[in-house]
């Protein structure tokens, strides 16, 4: 009885790190795809926010969903044929 449980236990942990794994990646390719200037008019940084996904994992995951994702959503894409102004200027 002792092996089904543990077994069980398992199971349940394995599908749990894969379900994690699978979130993880799922908003750290939905960050890189939002446009630059999408980012810039949230007001959030690009590059720190994925940086924080990939060296704290989950957690730097949880702090992109619950600070920068919601403003990112809140300001909507560019306009179609929006260029940004170029840099130097």
């Amino acid at each position: 009885m002792e092996a089904g449980i543990l077994i069980l236990l398992v199971l349940v942990l394995g599908l749990g790190f894969l379900a994690l794994s699978v979130w993880w990646l799922v908003l750290l390719i939905e960050a890189v795809r939002f446009p630059d200037a999408q980012w810039d008019a949230a007001g959030q940084n690009k590059l720190l926010q994925i940086v924080l996904m990939l060296l704290l994992g989950i957690i730097g995951t949880v702090v992109y969903q619950f600070t920068a994702r919601p403003e990112l959503k809140r300001v909507g894409p560019p306009p179609v044929g929006y260029a940004p102004p170029p840099y130097g200027r």
